[in-house]
């Protein structure tokens, strides 16, 4: 089982820009209240499945692992700007869990994504 770093943060990099750009479309059109919350926290699950399957497709190996880790740092991101507007800390650390989970998820997604097709033909660009 091996790190890869390119992978890593190309799903970091990937579900940061899509996260911010989604976050703030909601924002805009979902009024104020526990609806919009909801659908952020879902979006934030989506997200960083997003960045463990982008961190697993593009890992040689060791996809779960490299997609748990994307999602993982893609919170701590995201847990850095919640800290500083006065976050609750218990709530972080079972959200940093989540992500470990949804990211691993994520990289599994981009194992079966790569599995051979019918017939024993490999996805082109797969190893």
């Amino acid at each position: 089982m091996r790190l890869y770093w390119g992978p890593i943060l190309a799903g970091v990099v990937s579900g940061f820009v899509l996260g911010s750009v989604l976050g703030l479309v909601i924002s805009g059109l979902v009024p104020e209240g526990v609806g919009r919350q909801i659908i952020l926290v879902l979006l934030s699950f989506l997200i960083e499945l997003g960045a463990g399957f982008v961190a697993g497709r593009f890992s040689p190996d060791s996809e779960a692992l490299n997609g748990s880790q994307s999602a993982l740092l893609l919170y701590l991101v995201a847990s850095v700007i919640a800290l500083t507007n006065g976050a609750n800390l218990v709530v972080l650390v079972i959200g940093a869990a989540l992500a470990l989970i949804i990211g691993t998820l994520g990289g599994v997604l981009a194992i079966a994504a790569d599995e051979p097709r019918a017939g024993g033909q490999r996805v082109a660009g797969s190893g």
